[in-house]
C-alpha cells in the first residue's frame, strides 16, 4: 500500500468520524454502512491504484477503508451493529477533538 493510500485512508477515517458525529446523538436510528462509506469516499475520492477493482468487485481503496474502520471499533470510537448501522461513541467524539489532524488520529489508532 503506497503512502498516498495510507494518507487517504487516514483522511477517510477522519471523515467517517465526522460523518457519524454530525448525526443527532438522540436519534434512535443509526447510519447505514453504505451511507457512511459512500460519504467518506465522496469527501476523499479514490485515486490511481485505489480505484482498481478487486476480484471481489470492490475498489482497492474502499476495501482498505472498510478494513481500517475496524481500528475505529477496537479503539472504542465507533459501534458497528450489522442491522441497525453505525454510530459514534463519546470516545469517538473526543478523539475528533483530541486528534484534529488525520496523521495524529492515525497515529493514535496505531498506538504511536
Amino acid at each position: 500500500m503506497g503512502s498516498d493510500t495510507v494518507e487517504n485512508t487516514a483522511l477517510r477515517l477522519q471523515a467517517v468520524l465526522e460523518i457519524l458525529a454530525a448525526e443527532d446523538p438522540s436519534a434512535t436510528g443509526k447510519v447505514s454502512r453504505a451511507k457512511v462509506l459512500g460519504a467518506a469516499l465522496d469527501r476523499v475520492p479514490l485515486e490511481g491504484r485505489e480505484a482498481e477493482v478487486l476480484a471481489s468487485g470492490t475498489a482497492r481503496g474502499e476495501r482498505a477503508l472498510v478494513n481500517a474502520t475496524t481500528k475505529l471499533v477496537k479503539a472504542g470510537w465507533i459501534l458497528k451493529e450489522a442491522r441497525s448501522g453505525w454510530s459514534i461513541t463519546n470516545e469517538g467524539r473526543r478523539a475528533l477533538k483530541d486528534f484534529p489532524e488525520p496523521a495524529h488520529l492515525s497515529a493514535a489508532l496505531s498506538g504511536k
